[in-house]
C-alpha cells in the first residue's frame, strides 16, 4: 500500500481521512465497550456515593442511560477530531514517509548517555 501512494499522508485530505478512519475504529472497538462495561457502572457508583442522600445507584444508572446518546455523540466527535488532528500533526512533508521512522530510531534523544 505504501508503494501505491495510498498511505502517504503528506496531503491534508489523506491525513483527515485516515484520522477519521482511525478515530472511528478506536471509538467502535475500544471506547464503546469500555464505556458500557467499565465507565458507566463506575460513574453510577460514584454519583450514588457523592449524592448518597438524594440518589441511589439505580437512579444514577438510569440517569446515565437516559443521557447515553449525548455521551456517545460527544465522545465520537472528540475521537474523530482528535485523531484527525494527531495524524495531520504527525505527518511529514516528505514524499518518503519512512524517513519519520528512520529519524525516530536515529534520534539523539534515544541514544543519549545518562
Amino acid at each position: 500500500m505504501y508503494k501505491t501512494g495510498i498511505l502517504i499522508i503528506s496531503k491534508l485530505s489523506n491525513g483527515v481521512l485516515y484520522g477519521l478512519l482511525a478515530g472511528t475504529a478506536v471509538f467502535v472497538i475500544f471506547y464503546i465497550p469500555v464505556q458500557q462495561f467499565i465507565l458507566a457502572p463506575e460513574t453510577a457508583r460514584t454519583l450514588a456515593e457523592m449524592e448518597s442522600p438524594r440518589i441511589t445507584q439505580a437512579e444514577a444508572s438510569q440517569e446515565i442511560s437516559n443521557n447515553i446518546v449525548n455521551i456517545m455523540i460527544g465522545s465520537l466527535i472528540t475521537h474523530l477530531v482528535g485523531y484527525a488532528l494527531v495524524i495531520n500533526g504527525c505527518k511529514e512533508n516528505d514524499k518518503d514517509q519512512m524517513n519519520v521512522v528512520r529519524r525516530l530510531f536515529k534520534c539523539n534523544y534515544w541514544n543519549k548517555e545518562k
